[in-house]
């Protein structure tokens, strides 16, 4: 009896041990060199450690993104397999590059930054009624600590245009901020056309984060992203098209919410 206790117990001295570990990259199916510096340049970068995969893991590629602690400041990792692999530090309008070259048996890095093109579409100018909506902005909206919801759409869908009262309604309802959020790729006359149409006046707000993009928040408008405590949901919710999906969505994502 006294042995089967003793093994019972190293062996949840050991699960406990393990649920305690955490790996800073996932496991892909595919071997690749400099791993050990890769983590390291990882761990320098601050990553949450939230890693979603940017696309489908295959036998010979992977690709995946992850936070920081710094809002609109994002790492992505390229793998291929047997090559050394590339990290990038995307922030604001610069990214840095870490590549890795292999040298006998240690791994040299180098990192260089590259500017985005001044072109980008979060430069061009904007019409009247219109307003970019920046990283800094929404640092400043966490920073209040009040909690609310980022809502995405966009003049593609209709949708997300007639239900943007609904959300804006229940969120008056909640006492908590609504901030809609105009995709950077829309069409500024019909978006502000169909907004009219509802009687909505207010400033639009078009999105120019990095924070945003990279969680793929405009992915599937209409979307919503809570944020509450001064920290953003994991991730968004997409794609709800109907008032009964919207009322039970919801409903779910309140609960998440309250338990940020």
């Amino acid at each position: 009896m006294k042995v089967h206790l003793r093994y019972f117990a190293l062996l949840l001295f050991v699960l406990l041990l393990s649920s305690k570990l955490t790996f800073a990259i996932p496991m892909v199916p595919f071997p690749f060199p400099c791993h050990h510096e890769l983590e390291n340049e990882v761990k320098k970068e601050k990553s949450l450690d939230l890693w979603e995969r940017k696309l489908a893991f295959s036998k010979e590629r992977a690709a995946m993104k992850s936070p920081t602690g710094v809002i609109g400041r994002w790492l992505e990792i390229q793998l291929f397999k047997n090559q050394t692999p590339r990290l990038y530090v995307i922030h604001n309008n610069d990214v840095k590059i870490i590549s890795f070259t292999q040298a006998r048996d240690k791994c040299l890095i180098q990192a260089k930054v590259s500017f985005l093109d001044s072109s980008d579409s979060k430069k061009k100018v904007l019409p009247k009624g219109f307003k970019f909506f920046s990283d800094a902005d929404l640092s400043l909206t966490l920073k209040k600590r009040k909690p609310g919801l980022f809502y995405s759409w966009s003049d593609s869908n209709s949708d997300s245009i007639r239900l943007l009262p609904l959300f804006k309604s229940w969120a008056n309802n909640k006492n908590i901020t609504f901030v809609p959020v105009l995709a950077r790729d829309a069409n500024f006359a019909k978006a502000k056309k169909g907004l009219e149409k509802l009687g909505y006046n207010q400033t639009i707000l078009v999105d120019s984060t990095v924070e945003l993009s990279m969680r793929s928040f405009h992915k599937m408008p209409p979307a919503i992203l809570f944020f509450a405590k001064g920290k953003l949901g994991r991730l968004p919710l997409n794609g709800v098209s109907d008032e009964r999906t919207f009322t039970r969505e919801l409903a779910q994502a309140w609960n998440t919410l309250l338990m940020l």
